[in-house]
């Protein structure tokens, strides 16, 4: 499997930009090896980076990504640990923490003074904002969903077999006991069959085993259920301002969800919905709805204009 799988459930006038994945390099943090696509333009005015949530990766995603303004932005797609083409010493210890500290040291570390914009689909979107509210490097987030874990209605939608449940005792024994070390099939506790309204692609982020076919261990799961995500910036640190554009037809994260979290955020939200579009928006008109809003913001920020 590789990107062209993803490509193919494309409408037919969008494929083009996606048919050729930009150029992989690696980035080396702690005992990572991480993977980023990249679609280089140094002469862009704004770095966009992609947050992948946890049935995404590079691959998947690219098809999406390739439709922004290649003037725009220099586009990177970075795949997190237990994800994509990324390699670990020791998968079984990665943490919900350590994606947060990944994402974050890369974008200091590759800092070269162009504002950043984060990019965040599914989980990834949280994460963005988490992210975001560390580093003042971050200009703003655009999100596809904003769906706080510790939330009871939350876990009931995104997992299986009553994963929505689990207390404290689970998170507890999930945190810091040797089960944390359990690799879990992702498919077996996330409800991947409602990721796209296409069940053919669905199935292929369920079997993807760079993507939703990847396992992650118990304690991975565990932390990401129990974090307390940031609701500002530091004191004094400009608000965060987030786009939420959320899919109209996302049968697996409703959109209440996430306008429920994001009117809990301390930042500038604005709100986007993408119409006839799954949990992975690559329906029509909504994807031309998604990529306009992110070419929105790109141009706005590149032209200092402030937010609304």
């Amino acid at each position: 499997m590789d990107f062209r799988d993803y490509v193919a459930f494309l409408p037919l006038q969008r494929r083009v930009r996606a048919e050729c994945m930009p150029t992989g390099q690696r980035w080396v943090w702690n005992s990572h090896v991480i993977h980023v696509a990249r679609r280089r333009n140094a002469q862009a005015p704004i770095r966009l980076i992609v947050c992948h949530g946890a049935g995404g990766y590079s691959d998947a995603l690219w098809p999406i990504c390739a439709q922004i303004d290649p003037a725009a932005c220099d586009l990177f797609l970075p795949d997190l640990p237990l994800y994509g083409y990324s390699t670990t010493v020791s998968p079984q210890n990665v943490r919900y923490e350590d994606w947060i500290e990944c994402l974050r040291a890369f974008i200091e570390e590759t800092d070269d003074g162009r504002p950043v914009i984060l990019w965040g689909f599914s989980i990834g979107g949280m994460l963005a904002h988490e992210v975001a509210c560390r580093s003042p490097l971050v200009n703003e987030v655009i999100a596809t969903c904003l769906v706080d874990p510790r939330s009871l209605r939350a876990r009931l939608h995104i997992g299986r077999w009553g994963m929505g449940l689990l207390g404290t005792p689970f998170l507890g024994v999930g945190r810091r006991s040797p089960l944390s070390k359990i690799m879990i099939p992702m498919k077996l506790v996330a409800n991947m069959g409602r990721m796209s309204r296409k069940k053919a692609l669905s199935v292929l982020c369920a079997k993807d085993p760079r993507g939703g076919g990847a396992a992650i261990p118990l304690g991975f799961l565990a932390t990401f259920l129990a974090y307390a995500h940031s609701r500002r910036r530091s004191e004094g640190e400009a608000a965060v301002r987030i786009t939420l554009a959320h899919p109209a037809q996302d049968a697996w994260t409703p959109a209440s969800l996430s306008i429920t979290t994001l009117r809990r955020l301390e930042g500038v939200g604005h709100i986007v919905m993408l119409e006839n579009c799954g949990h992975f928006p690559i329906e029509e008109p909504g994807l031309t709805q998604l990529v306009e809003a992110v070419e929105e913001r790109l141009h706005a920020v590149a032209g200092g204009v402030k937010p609304s």
